[in-house]
């Protein structure tokens, strides 16, 4: 069902904001120390949203609870990908993104030198769309305001917008509930693309965490499995190596201690080159 956010927070009398002073009182009585904490309201809504794999597209790799108040850049920063942790170590971080939900793509625009991903997809999409009302023209018949009805029908004259993720919340969003297809696409790091769903959207009740600053919350993350060393067969892989002529294969998961025996002296100096190493975080990465 799609469901509108401002249908469910803005019939209620919204009271964000409140603040809980929390004193504490020094010697004597005299000095006091005061910090604002803010609380989620009652009528807050919370969302339940689920990441799935980039290359296992049914299955869930992350849920998150996120506040209807909260930006969708809020969302981006507590997603974890282990591309994302791969491109951190070698330095080749990538901060832009997007997110894609009904026809609008939100682009995370925050730091200075961010690519807006969605730039070239409009302009294919465009292009494409160009095409297709030409075929559509050519092999229509009839009348020309009935080559116009076949091509509005055909859909394509939909226009697709962009707007900054820094500036929508969740409350502005109009979303369909459920993990079916079709669903919404997070991107990241230039190519990796993460389907994503609204599981499910409630109001917050007292269970629920009271503080503003504890979300997002992850609920739920898939664990991911490591190997073993392929030299010893005991210890967790802490480094993947390519080309290594001393190495049972190519790519070799090594621990610790078998690619310092391997590789370094009891000095801590190299003993050979010919190999590439990379530190192995969470599953076997795909050589290009």
């Amino acid at each position: 069902c799609d469901v509108s956010l401002d249908a469910i927070s803005g019939g209620l009398d919204r009271e964000r904001g409140e603040a809980a002073s929390c004193s504490a009182l020094g010697g004597g009585g005299t000095s006091s120390s005061t910090s604002l904490v803010q609380r989620v309201s009652e009528d807050e809504v919370i969302l339940t949203v689920g990441i799935y794999h980039p290359e296992k597209p049914a299955t869930v790799m992350q849920e998150v609870l996120v506040l209807g108040s909260q930006k969708l850049t809020d969302l981006k920063d507590k997603i974890s990908c282990q591309r994302e942790t791969i491109a951190k170590m070698h330095g080749v971080e990538a901060p832009s993104g997007f997110f894609f939900i009904n026809g609008t793509f939100y682009d995370d625009l925050r730091e200075e030198g961010s690519i807006r991903y969605s730039e070239n997809i409009l302009q294919f999409i465009e292009h494409k769309q160009e095409q297709g009302k030409e075929a559509v023209l050519t092999l229509a018949r009839g009348s020309p305001k009935q080559q116009e009805e076949r091509l509005e029908r055909s859909g394509l004259n939909h226009k697709f917008t962009q707007r900054r993720m820094e500036d929508v919340t969740f409350d502005e969003l109009e979303v369909k509930l459920g993990s079916g297809f079709p669903s919404y696409v997070y991107c990241h790091q230039g190519c990796c693309e993460h389907r994503i769903a609204f599981h499910d959207l409630r109001l917050a009740h007292k269970d629920d965490r009271a503080l503003v600053s504890e979300y997002p919350r992850v609920v739920y993350q898939k664990f991911e499995r490591r190997c073993k060393c392929m030299i010893c067969g005991c210890d967790e892989g802490r480094h993947i190596v390519y080309d290594d002529k001393h190495a049972l294969c190519s790519p070799c998961i090594m621990c610790e201690g078998c690619h310092q025996s391997l590789h370094l002296s009891e000095e801590g100096e190299k003993l050979y080159d010919g190999y590439r190493m990379y530190t192995y975080p969470m599953g076997v990465p795909k050589e290009a």
